[in-house]
């Protein structure tokens, strides 16, 4: 796309002008590009935390929404369903984090859990899902029983996230991730993404270090080729 812009431009006569501020748009969209680390993993750089939050809140507005409504459904139907096969124990506390238009949330009330999502953009009118930053949570400490995301992905700082799930979770509690096939398994990150992780194994890993302590995994294939993780907090 920006090959073909800056051909439109310099075609026009118009490319001096214009191109400096299609850049700085740019970077106030999508950051200023991926920094590799350690193991393989990447972090997109953001000159500011805003910048990251404007920048994960631009999803909706920018992405096809009715995509967004299709993966919507495919994720309430295929997670309600391992929720059951799980046998998740009703009345649970769940926290969704970065649960967009709120399938997950969805897929936990139909396993009879109290279930509420949080998200930097959750749109107009969205019952399921309130305004949050997952870096900082509003809510106070060990209030919840399960907390889920399928979104590490979109993270700035794992550090913070993980953190805050240790925070809000009681002792007892379970922190449920679904995460994408790393890229040097075939997933690609790359428009909305902030953060990418070579293997899931090395994903495990990296929240291992940081306190969770794995008990269970298993591939899934819906709504997108990944696994679901099912961790325990790591006691002193």
């Amino acid at each position: 796309m920006m090959r073909h812009l800056r051909r439109l431009l310099r075609a026009l006569g118009l490319r001096p002008f214009l191109l400096p501020a299609y850049t700085r748009w740019r970077e106030w969209r999508l950051g200023i590009g991926w920094n590799g680390q350690e193991e393989g993993f990447s972090q997109r750089q953001y000159t500011s935390h805003e910048q990251y939050r404007a920048h994960q809140r631009s999803k909706l507005a920018y992405m096809d929404s009715e995509g967004l409504r299709c993966c919507d459904t495919r994720l309430h139907s295929a997670l309600a369903a391992r929720l059951r096969q799980k046998g998740i124990r009703r009345g649970s506390r769940v926290l969704c984090l970065a649960a967009r238009r709120g399938g997950e949330v969805r897929a936990f009330l139909d396993c009879g859990c109290f279930a509420l999502g949080i998200d930097l953009n959750p749109g107009i009118d969205n019952p399921y899902v309130v305004a949050g930053d997952f870096h900082g949570l509003q809510f106070p400490d060990q209030v919840v029983d399960i907390v889920f995301t399928n979104s590490l992905d979109h993270v700035r700082d794992l550090k913070a996230v993980v953190a805050e799930m240790r925070r809000v979770l009681v002792p007892t509690g379970q922190v449920l991730i679904e995460a994408m096939a790393g890229d040097a398994e075939g997933t690609k990150f790359a428009y909305y993404e902030s953060f990418a992780w070579p293997t899931v194994s090395a994903l495990v890993s990296r929240l291992e270090d940081e306190g969770l302590a794995l008990i269970d995994r298993a591939t899934i294939s819906e709504p997108w080729l990944g696994e679901h993780l099912t961790f325990e907090l790591r006691q002193p």
